[in-house]
């Protein structure tokens, strides 16, 4: 009975955190399959993240030039944000790819379905899992509206990260342990986006990043790099945007401040990532098609 509960619930600490040091060590020298440390996100997702920080309306518009994303929330909850939503996502969907069902099993209780994933802490107003339950609400809440106009004619895709599940803020702030949360259900279409075209990524890195823009940064490259046939150039403005980023037009000084605190953030994705052939130059990157951060003998094994 314990072995078939874990496997149903396995241990996936989200919120430990793992030094860079520590975390590139562990990556160039045992497997990610051996660790258990194999992950998946939506590859629409890898390449236009969402909002760093809370949006004053509840909707969400990120341009990536040739293709944007839309999120559409639930005005009573908020669009969802922060390193806390990336990692709900990321958690989403590795399960599916790891139990192929669209039925994710959660823990016998609130307690324990925390506890599982490794975040601790306060219940309380502004408590660490408070604002886990509140991010999980927003992320399975939302609408993400896909556009992509290097297609001719451009074409949209609507995705729902859930479809049916429990209310976690809910469920936490009436203050039983025991409750049942029971499954949550994802739509099709998002299950064969997870299953079909989700981008691999190394757990361990995820755990090391600490920072949204050091994982979009991560989650970027992972998906780029493998899928270049030649060498990009980017100058910093655009490696900006693509996070998510955008000094003022015209202003070079918030440019260069912008750029002075994205490159160290590069400096430790690079490590994380050491299969990544990235080259910083004064005015950019240059980015070459580069193997992929996990490596496809273990993509689908983990």
């Amino acid at each position: 009975m314990a072995a078939r509960d874990k496997e149903r619930h396995p241990h996936f600490p989200l919120a430990r955190p793992l030094g860079i040091e520590e975390a590139h060590k562990r990556i160039c020298g045992v497997p990610a399959i051996q660790e258990g440390a194999i992950g998946y996100v939506p590859s629409f997702l890898a390449l236009l993240g969402l909002p760093h920080t809370e949006p004053v309306t509840s909707v969400y518009e990120r341009d990536g030039g040739r293709r944007q994303l839309r999120i559409v929330s639930d005005p009573t909850l908020g669009v969802p944000y922060g390193h806390v939503a990336r990692i709900w996502l990321i958690w989403i969907s590795t399960r599916i790819v790891q139990t192929k069902s669209r039925c994710i099993d959660l823990a016998p209780s609130q307690s324990a379905f925390f506890r599982s994933l490794g975040i601790r802490g306060s219940r309380g107003d502004g408590g660490s899992i408070v604002r886990y339950a509140d991010q999980l609400d927003r992320l399975c809440r939302s609408l993400f509206i896909e556009i992509n106009r290097a297609d001719s004619p451009p074409k949209f895709e609507n995705h729902l990260v859930a479809r049916k599940g429990p209310l976690f803020g809910e469920c936490l702030r009436n203050g039983s342990a025991d409750l049942v949360l029971g499954q949550l259900l994802v739509p099709e279409e998002y299950f064969l986006e997870c299953t079909q075209h989700a981008v691999p990524i190394d757990l361990r890195a995820v755990a090391a990043t600490r920072s949204t823009v050091r994982l979009d940064l991560y989650m970027f490259l992972t998906y780029r790099l493998n899928s270049l046939r030649r060498p990009v150039r980017l100058p910093w403005s655009a490696l900006l945007a693509q996070i998510g980023i955008q000094p003022p037009e015209g202003n070079a000084a918030a440019l260069r401040s912008a750029t002075a605190r994205l490159r160290p953030a590069l400096r430790d994705v690079l490590l994380l990532y050491p299969e990544a052939r990235v080259q910083m130059t004064e005015t950019g990157v240059e980015l070459r098609p580069s193997p992929p951060a996990v490596p496809r003998r273990e993509q689908r094994c983990g």
